[in-house]
């Protein structure tokens, strides 16, 4: 049986906690724009390759999607 070493992966709340957001973004990040490699461990739980999220960085202040503002 192959050795899997989990300290090169995060869990999704660490890999937020590493990029200062939520994890609903991790897996967004890492799912939609392919951003980071995962790991499904189970079926509630994915992996995210600690090397690929330490080089990513999230700038703030850069052009995106931005919430309206609402008029009251």
């Amino acid at each position: 049986m192959a050795k899997f070493d989990l300290s090169k992966w995060y869990t999704a709340a660490q890999a937020a906690e590493k990029l200062g957001t939520t994890t609903k973004y991790v897996r967004t990040l890492a799912i939609q724009y392919g951003k980071f490699k995962t790991f499904k461990f189970h079926d509630h739980l994915m992996l995210y390759w600690k090397a690929d999220v330490d080089a990513y960085s999230i700038e703030k202040g850069q052009p995106g999607r931005k919430r309206e503002k609402s008029v009251a």
